[in-house]
């Protein structure tokens, strides 16, 4: 993790890099498997996001 952000928005972050992921396979008529793949990832990223933000995680 950088020293200088918050682990919060680090989860942000990965969340955000894996919807660009699954958004460019969708956009390239990719298989629906791996967008599934990403989209669960990216659900499970922005609820650490969240639960890190409010001190909980």
């Amino acid at each position: 993790m950088n020293n200088d952000s918050q682990p919060w928005e680090e989860w942000r972050q990965y969340a955000d890099e894996d919807q660009l992921v699954a958004q460019a396979i969708l956009e390239a008529g990719g298989p629906a498997n791996p967008v599934c793949f990403h989209a669960y990832q990216l659900a499970e990223k922005y609820l650490k996001c969240f639960l890190s933000w409010r001190g909980i995680f």
